[in-house]
């Protein structure tokens, strides 16, 4: 059985300084994959890199990153071009075979591409080629862009089922203050991903190449983490470090998973982006839906918010406001609006038949953690 590590190589890593491309990185990483392929054999590797818009402006002879969308998404097309022929340039010497994979939330947001994409990626590590996964720039928009290729790459986690997702950052770890104002800043060695300690962390410190920051690895790996993904988050410079990671030896900052396993299924609606909508639900349909684990039915929906159709992913919330889970919506909202609060007798009797018993059903539903 195959195991699967994602490894996600921020633009401030593969770039240095957003100039000139990091060959001894990419050189070493080579070297410890094809030192894993004879140690664990069935240990397979993944990489989400970003840097193809800092090769772009590089390419293009601009002096800086452009901040609208067109110049962002022409640097991404020439860029692209020149970060995979790098990492093809260098694998190819340590016969190491290398597949490009470019993805939107388009993709992972439809199901059907989403399983698509799935057995693109598994079928590509069967034949023993290395998927290097980025964003595809080129063609999204800002409204199915992800934020970052943090996002991304934790998604890519829930998607192919990741046994360990590595972070590669510029400092040694995950502190619990920005190191670069505090000297007496410590180091977290090991943390669950449900800890409240994660969501306190300063998270000022960011690359001015990359889209994200300290704080969106930290969410990538709450997301993989849920998906019982182990993650870590370590330093660039680290030697060996997949081989230290497959041995369980400390580096960096561990993030711990969370033990119960979800179908792939309800990870993919957990992660799915942008709502459509929202119901709030009286406290008798919380209970069943948190404790007895059934559908959610229109009796218990008091409020409907939003403009959406049959099969758009809606949010539910408590009357105090409290996200407890979500799903794939049974009717549209005008539907929903109509039907929200009555039994199915009391539909039945208003409008002659009912479409669905539920306006979510139990297997399009997930439950958040508290």
């Amino acid at each position: 059985m195959k195991k699967i590590i994602i490894i996600k190589i921020g633009s401030n890593v593969i770039t240095q300084n957003g100039l000139e491309f990091n060959k001894n990185f990419i050189k070493n990483l080579g070297k410890q994959i094809v030192n894993l392929r004879k140690l664990k054999p069935n240990y397979k590797v993944v990489i989400v890199s970003s840097g193809a818009i800092a090769e772009g402006v590089k390419k293009l002879g601009w002096k800086s990153k452009p901040k609208n969308l067109p110049k962002l998404q022409a640097a991404a097309a020439v860029g692209q071009l020149e970060l995979i022929w790098r990492y093809q340039n260098i694998f190819t010497k340590m016969r190491l075979d290398v597949a490009q994979v470019l993805l939107t939330h388009q993709e992972l947001s439809n199901r059907t591409q989403y399983l698509n994409a799935r057995k693109s990626i598994m079928n590509l590590l069967d034949l023993n080629i290395i998927p290097i996964i980025n964003e595809n720039d080129v063609v999204a928009t800002e409204e199915i862009q992800f934020s970052d290729n943090d996002h991304l790459a934790a998604l890519v986690c829930n998607l192919i089922e990741a046994e360990k997702f590595i972070i590669i950052i510029d400092q040694k770890g995950l502190y619990d203050r920005n190191p670069e104002k505090y000297k007496s800043a410590k180091l977290i060695k090991e943390i669950e991903y449900n800890n409240p300690l994660l969501n306190k962390i300063d998270g000022s410190f960011k690359s001015s190449w990359g889209k994200g920051g300290i704080k969106t690895k930290i969410n990538a790996c709450i997301i993989a983490s849920k998906g019982s993904t182990k993650c870590y988050i370590i330093s660039a410079y680290e030697k060996n470090f997949i081989e230290k990671i497959i041995n369980n030896k400390e580096l960096g900052t561990t993030i711990l998973p969370k033990q119960k396993i979800i179908s792939s299924r309800k990870q993919w609606l957990q992660n799915l982006p942008k709502p459509k909508g929202e119901f709030v639900i009286d406290n008798g349909a919380k209970i069943a839906i948190k404790k007895d684990q059934k559908s959610l039915l229109p009796v218990g929906v008091k409020k409907v918010i939003g403009n959406f159709i049959k099969g758009d992913l809606i949010i539910i919330k408590t009357s105090t406001g409290k996200e407890i889970a979500r799903g794939l919506v049974n009717y549209s909202s005008e539907k929903a609006n109509l039907i929200k609060g009555l039994s199915s007798k009391e539909i039945r009797s208003k409008f002659g038949q009912i479409d669905e018993e539920s306006i979510i059903n139990k297997d399009n539903l997930v439950v958040l953690d508290d």
